[in-house]
């Protein structure tokens, strides 16, 4: 049975918010998992190395992407984006919270409706966390709920055996922000859910790359791939 994939628009209610995802059904049950790009518009390799998930067809389970959580601050390159600011402290900071914002609220109850177990948010941080720890590139970022850990060990696990140099390797890393989509999601929804940061300082090319790697790890883990 072939996959199907279905596009639903977020946001469709906010004046230029309306954003497209992508939700990949294999047609067996399975793990969900939801890939995140384009929180901050600034960090692009998000949003392509998403362009290329979304391509991924899972043999089990479903596999949604959202390239462009942003979309209007990825449009205009910019962390934040006018009535939204900055997307990623918009989200729950209490198990019955609201978002603080339409545009994140429709991603939450996105997150609800589709039930998703497991949750990567790509980012980009300015330096390489080993060499300077108040930069989170080169993070994998988790919530400590059960299971989470292992996980998260897997997928950088397989990041670090292509990068020659340890200073330049993944990190797993506890708490993100709160505000956050991983966070909320993990904390008030039991999501194992991930901020991913690469380093602004490698290529762009290889910073979508590791998107695509952490996935294809997290996937390959689930027996979706």
């Amino acid at each position: 049975q072939a996959a199907t994939v279905t596009t639903v628009t977020l946001a469709k209610s906010t004046a230029r918010q309306d954003t497209p995802l992508y939700v990949i059904k294999s047609g067996k049950p399975g793990p969900v998992v939801m890939i995140v790009g384009g929180m901050h518009g600034n960090e692009k390799s998000g949003p392509k190395a998403a362009d290329k998930i979304k391509n991924i067809r899972p043999k089990k389970g479903t596999l949604l992407v959202l390239p462009r959580a942003n979309i209007v601050a990825v449009k205009e390159g910019t962390r934040t984006s006018p009535g939204v600011g900055d997307m990623n402290r918009t989200f729950p900071r209490t198990k019955n919270g609201k978002c603080t914002k339409n545009t994140s609220q429709s991603i939450w109850d996105a997150i609800k409706k589709y039930d998703v177990d497991y949750l990567i948010d790509l980012h980009e941080g300015y330096n390489y966390h080993k060499i300077q720890p108040s930069s989170y590139g080169q993070t994998l970022i988790y919530y400590p709920i059960s299971g989470a850990k292992t996980v998260g060990q897997v997928i950088i696990k397989e990041l670090n055996k292509g990068i020659g140099s340890p200073s330049k390797h993944f990190t797993l890393v506890k708490y993100p922000y709160p505000g956050t989509l991983a966070r909320a999601a993990a904390q008030h929804l039991g999501v194992i859910a991930f901020t991913m940061e690469t380093c602004r300082k490698s290529a762009e090319s290889i910073r979508i790359n590791n998107g695509v790697k952490a996935t294809n790890t997290l996937l390959k883990h689930l027996g979706m791939l």
